[in-house]
C-alpha cells in the first residue's frame, strides 16, 4: 500500500519543508512556479521551524515547571532544591502565515506531478513521491477435496481463499503426469479421465498458482492419492 509522502510527525514535517523550500526555486521555471508561489513557500516554512522549534523548547519547559511545582510543593522537606525554570523561547516569531499549509503544498505537488515534463527525480528532491509498502503476506491454503466416482473417475472440488487458479494432473503409478484440468472459478468442480479401465492406483498433483505470476512453482505441489471404489457415488 502507498505511504504518504508529506510526514506526520512534528519534526519530520519541518525537516521537509526546509527541503521543499530549499529545492522548489532550482525547478520553479520548469514546472511554472510564481515567484509569489515561492515567496509562500519560503514564509511557510519559517513559520514550520519557529514553532516547531518552540513547541519543543515548551514542552521541555512544561516538563521542568512540573519537576520544580511538585519539588516545592510536595511533603518531602529534604529534597535537594530543584533546578529554577528558566522560560527562555526562541527569538522573534517571523511573519504571520495564514491557515493551510499542508493544502497549499499539496496544491504545488499536484501541479507539479501533473506537468507533461514531471520527472520522479525532480519528485524525489522535493520528497513528493509516495514510498511503497508492501501489504503483509497472509498466507491461506486453498481448499480442495477429492471424490472417488464411477468408471474410474475422480471429482476434485476447488475453493480458491485468495489464489488465481489450481491446475490437477494424475498419473498411473510408475507413469508420467498427464492433465486433468486447470480450475480458474471458486468453487469448482473437475474429473480426470484415465485412459485405462482397470482399477489403478493414481496420484494426483495440484501446484498453486500465484496471483502475480501464475506458475505452479509458486507454491509447494501437494499429491492425493486414492484407490478405486466401485461403491462411490
Amino acid at each position: 500500500m502507498p505511504q504518504d509522502w508529506y510526514p506526520t510527525s512534528r519534526d519530520a514535517r519541518a525537516a521537509w519543508h526546509a527541503n521543499f523550500a530549499a529545492q522548489l526555486p532550482a525547478l520553479a521555471a520548469k514546472y511554472n512556479i510564481s515567484a509569489a508561489v515561492l515567496a509562500t513557500v519560503a514564509a511557510d516554512n519559517s513559520w514550520m521551524q519557529y514553532w516547531t522549534q518552540f513547541r519543543t523548547d515548551a514542552d521541555a519547559m512544561a516538563q521542568a515547571l512540573t519537576r520544580y511545582f511538585n519539588t516545592i510543593s510536595g511533603r518531602d522537606s529534604a529534597a535537594p532544591p530543584p533546578e529554577p525554570v528558566v522560560w527562555q523561547l526562541t527569538g522573534a516569531p517571523p511573519a504571520e502565515v495564514t491557515p493551510g499549509i499542508e493544502e497549499r503544498v499539496r496544491e504545488i505537488a499536484r501541479q507539479v506531478k501533473g506537468d507533461m515534463v514531471y520527472s520522479q527525480v525532480d519528485g524525489d528532491l522535493l520528497g513528493i513521491v509516495s514510498g511503497d509498502v508492501p501489504p503483509p503476506v497472509v498466507p491461506v491454503p486453498p481448499v480442495f477435496e477429492l471424490r472417488t466416482l464411477a468408471a474410474f473417475q475422480l471429482e476434485a472440488t476447488f475453493r480458491k481463499k485468495g489464489n488465481s487458479a489450481v491446475k490437477f494432473e494424475y498419473r498411473h503409478i510408475g507413469g508420467g503426469w498427464l492433465s486433468a484440468g486447470v480450475l480458474n472459478d471458486s468453487p469448482e468442480a473437475s474429473r480426470s479421465h484415465p485412459q485405462l479401465r482397470t482399477p489403478p492406483n493414481r496420484s494426483r498433483s495440484a501446484p498453486f498458482f500465484s496471483r502475480a505470476t501464475r506458475k505452479s512453482a509458486a507454491s509447494p505441489t501437494q499429491n492425493r492419492r486414492s484407490s478405486h471404489c466401485s461403491s462411490c457415488q
